[in-house]
């Protein structure tokens, strides 16, 4: 670890407190914030931005996490290995890159890539040189499944249909991933590839949003429960009509109406809880709206702000 440390560069280090902002780690010092309360009173407390503090200050923080939290640190830095292996088959084989690999480089191009992702090496893939010419895709979306006998069976059945280096596609697929238990080095994200006009890059188009202005359907109908497959198929369909118009797609973002930003939604209500209950631990100027399904245990709630909340 320390040796690491020691030849890193500072945006590096820097990517590497953001990581550990993001997932909330906490070495023995606390929190990025809570070392900073102690170590670093300079600047001042809410400037907590990891980039306007000196390099002894970064690595100070990260050396204060043991070895099993520095675990996730080591996979972000194969991320950027595995990005500057991308593109240096793109710059030995400029020929060679497929429209598919263009956009397996694009996701991991992006500036969250490194955040959301934490992949194994393409360096342990056997002839890593033509697992990159691979062109085979596979959709996946799972995030939302409730799995009641264990993951080994599917993951056993994915990492074999992927051992031969095929792409999976996903939209968010980190998410997905997470919850497969799984990593993969190749992946195209239709969240990071369709991008806003004008827009910073970690403003990312929802997958309703992208089936609307891309696919000219909706992914769902409106109070339908969420299926898998639906979200799995928009994604490749996504991919392929990227492929087909290459970046020539524009998106315009579209401001919430404001009647919706007064909703909040909420998940997993017990049936048998009446909104009576509710009300006794919800401000009085909210209006609880239950949106029943057929069968089911659960349903989800939407409050509405009827003044200033």
């Amino acid at each position: 670890m320390g040796e690491k440390l020691a030849i890193a560069e500072k945006k590096v280090l820097v990517e590497l407190v953001k990581l550990a902002q993001k997932r909330g780690l906490k070495g023995n010092k606390g929190s990025w914030k809570e070392f900073l309360d102690t170590h670093d009173r300079k600047l001042a407390y809410s400037l907590s931005d990891p980039s306007k503090r000196t390099i002894q200050i970064l690595v100070s923080f990260l050396r204060t996490f043991d070895s099993e939290q520095w675990m996730i640190f080591d996979r972000f830095l194969q991320s950027q290995s595995n990005r500057q292996l991308v593109d240096q088959f793109r710059k030995e084989s400029p020929d060679s890159e497929s429209p598919e690999q263009r956009l397996v480089r694009l996701t991991v191009e992006h500036p969250l890539y490194p955040l959301d992702y934490t992949f194994p090496s393409l360096e342990g893939l056997p002839e890593k040189s033509e697992v990159l010419r691979s062109n085979e895709m596979l959709a996946v979306d799972c995030e939302m499944v409730l799995c009641e006998d264990g993951t080994e069976d599917i993951q056993k059945h994915i990492k074999k249909l992927l051992s031969h280096g095929a792409i999976l596609v996903g939209h968010g697929l980190n998410n997905d991933l997470q919850a497969l238990k799984l990593e993969h080095a190749r992946v195209i994200d239709t969240s990071y590839i369709f991008k806003f006009h004008n827009a910073p890059p970690h403003r990312r188009p929802s997958l309703s949003n992208l089936s609307k202005s891309v696919l000219g359907y909706e992914v769902r109908e409106q109070g339908a429960a969420h299926d898998c497959l639906d979200d799995a198929c928009a994604a490749m369909k996504l991919v392929l009509s990227q492929l087909k118009h290459g970046d020539g797609i524009l998106l315009v973002h579209q401001d919430v109406p404001k009647a919706e930003t007064a909703k909040l939604l909420l998940h997993r209500i017990p049936i048998n809880i009446p909104s009576e209950e509710l009300y006794r631990i919800i401000p009085q100027n909210v209006k609880i709206e239950v949106k029943k399904r057929e069968g089911g245990f659960i349903y989800p709630h939407v409050l509405k702000c009827k003044g200033k909340c």
